[in-house]
């Protein structure tokens, strides 16, 4: 077996098909990762090029746009269009495809809390 099918089976087992994933890991979890932040960095959690090895060659996009909406929300930034969240979301996915999701989790919360802290 290869190490991209191990991973693949370890997500697919710990966090079930993409709907399931999607439902399990999104921007309503960002403080709860926020509150094991020493976990949500050195846990065995998967990076975006693994959610794509698991779930698809573009999952990642998918997975980022409903975090870049909230965000977007959240920081009164309403008037992003769907071209823009989806540019945003290409970027991140392709310079930063090494981040777990945990990490970029944790990204989106405390941007979050610092724009609310302004």
């Amino acid at each position: 077996m290869k190490p991209e099918q191990g991973k693949t089976l370890t997500i697919l087992s710990k966090f079930g098909d993409r709907d399931q994933f999607l439902a399990r890991v999104n921007p309503k979890t960002q403080a709860s990762f926020a509150l094991k932040k020493e976990k949500a960095i050195i846990g065995n959690y998967p990076t975006l090029t693994d959610i794509c090895l698991a779930y698809g060659k573009t999952f990642s996009f998918q997975w980022l746009c409903p975090q870049i909406v909230d965000l977007s929300k959240f920081t009164g930034a309403k008037n992003l269009d769907k071209e823009q969240v989806e540019g945003l979301a290409t970027i991140i996915a392709a310079e930063y495809h090494y981040l777990k999701v945990t990490e970029l989790l944790l990204f989106f919360y405390y941007f979050n809390n610092s724009r609310a802290m302004a």
